[in-house]
């Protein structure tokens, strides 16, 4: 009962100050094969880190997801979070003390579990600042950089333009597509 007070207080928070600074701190995505409309939402917060949520609209509730908090630490910046086409996996990028961090999750599994999920797989650019750029298809995200994320240095990879790469799952192979991808 506690954490519903606590998530509902937040969220009435939070809507209040979007209103009043039309600024809406909260990211929401439609959860795929939902019956009811569902939607996954993350609130950034300044002392309780990520705090993620379903939405309900038509019942007009809420479920915090105990199973997921990737940031909370200092150093840590949200890009954004990307739910595949069919909803079978949770992408979430972030960037940690500079540095592009990527996280896959299982999503059935974070939305049915109470204990904490470990991503299933990741990728980590150092040299390089990237992010998601969008779903290519169910198990293949596509990541965007201004630097080749392959370069085996930070003095070779100084080559700025806009690269592409396909990120396989379940595996976690990283593949540079071609110029105009």
């Amino acid at each position: 009962m506690k954490k519903f007070l606590l998530l509902s207080l937040l969220l009435y928070s939070s809507q209040l100050w979007a209103m009043e600074y039309e600024q809406f701190p909260m990211s929401c995505q439609p959860l795929p094969q939902s019956e009811y409309g569902e939607k996954l939402c993350l609130l950034m917060t300044v002392n309780r880190g990520d705090l993620w949520f379903v939405v309900n609209e038509k019942w007009k509730s809420y479920r915090l997801l105990e199973s997921l908090s990737v940031f909370g630490v200092p150093g840590f910046s949200f890009d954004k979070f990307l739910i595949s086409p069919a909803g079978s996996y949770l992408a979430v990028s972030y960037a940690e003390e500079g540095h592009l961090a990527i996280a896959i999750y299982d999503l059935p599994l974070l939305l049915k579990s109470t204990d904490q999920v470990e991503a299933l797989t990741g990728f980590s650019g150092n040299p390089g600042e990237a992010g998601l750029h969008k779903w290519q298809k169910d198990d293949v995200v596509i990541l965007r950089s201004h630097f080749d994320l392959e370069s085996e240095s930070y003095e070779d990879s100084k080559t700025e333009g806009m690269y592409f790469y396909s990120f396989h799952l379940p595996e976690g192979k990283l593949e540079r597509l071609p110029a105009g991808q």
